[in-house]
């Protein structure tokens, strides 16, 4: 009986550690597009795998690209991949670096 609980308790630990690991790549996913999204000056930026989306991206306007990018964070924090701190925290710092562009531009 004990060892059966040993197991449980390991299989347990295992779940919870791969529960976090995935918890921190879907963050990284979410900073390095973040990120990507925030520096137009970079060119060095890998490509994404859909080129499709990247090639409509290009197309929208800077708001519209904005707002595009606020509805990824949204989706990433639904699926558990951000939490509420770590999303709203990205969120002012898209929102106030796309503030900063449009002054820059008037």
């Amino acid at each position: 009986m004990q060892f059966i609980l040993f197991l449980l308790l390991l299989f347990t630990i295992g779940c919870v550690l791969y529960g976090i690991s995935a918890g921190v790549q879907g963050i990284q996913r979410g900073a390095a597009r973040l990120a990507q999204y925030s520096d137009p000056k970079n060119k060095n930026t890998q490509k994404e795998p859909n080129h499709e989306a990247r090639a409509e991206t290009k197309k929208l306007n800077s708001t519209q690209r904005c707002l595009s990018i606020l509805e990824e964070l949204r989706e990433l924090h639904q699926q558990g991949g951000l939490s509420q701190e770590d999303f709203n925290n990205l969120q002012k710092h898209l929102i106030s670096s796309f503030s900063s562009a449009t002054n820059h531009t008037e």
